[in-house]
């Protein structure tokens, strides 16, 4: 009758074997997380570093030569917001080529307003629809039901629009 509720010694040596497995796992992952964290802290300071050099450059620069060619803007806009010089197109250029030759993403670029109107457009036309339905077929954009595919690519169409509009207009 009490056969069957001794003690599984091979069960507990297994699931104990397991949680061993399981911490040394957590440990390995933990300091590859680690070193990935400092590295790109590393790259981060790296960054910081380089961006005061050129600053102080132009600094140096724009004391010497106000008109300059090298700081005049160029009428391309970064991603944030700011203007692009002649300076930082070429630390862009030069960044690019360095990047292409050690094979790791490029910088991102200025671009004009209206080229960053575009990104920004094609970004949202780019997210599908999603359709629901299994008899009849429901649309939805955003998460708001359309009774037609056209209507949720109107309203698709019209996000993008105002998303559009929006970076034109900053």
């Amino acid at each position: 009758m009490l056969e069957g509720r001794g003690m599984d010694f091979e069960g507990m040596g297994l699931a104990a074997g397991y949680a061993r497995d399981v911490r040394m796992l957590q440990a390995q992952a933990g300091g590859v997380i680690h070193e990935a964290n400092r590295q790109i802290a590393i790259g981060n300071a790296a960054l910081r570093g380089r961006v005061a050099q050129v600053d102080a450059l132009v600094a140096a620069l724009r004391e010497v030569s106000p008109t300059h060619p090298l700081l005049t803007p160029t009428g391309r806009y970064y991603r944030n917001g700011g203007a692009e010089t002649g300076v930082w197109r070429a630390y862009d250029d030069a960044q690019s080529a360095r990047a292409r030759r050690e094979g790791v993403p490029e910088t991102e670029l200025a671009l004009t307003r209206e080229a960053h109107a575009a990104r920004a457009e094609a970004e949202i036309l780019a997210i599908p629809l999603d359709v629901r339905g299994w008899i009849s077929s429901r649309w939805y954009w955003r998460g708001v039901q359309h009774r037609t595919r056209a209507g949720a690519e109107r309203a698709r169409a019209a996000e993008a629009a105002a998303a559009k509009a929006q970076v034109l207009a900053a």
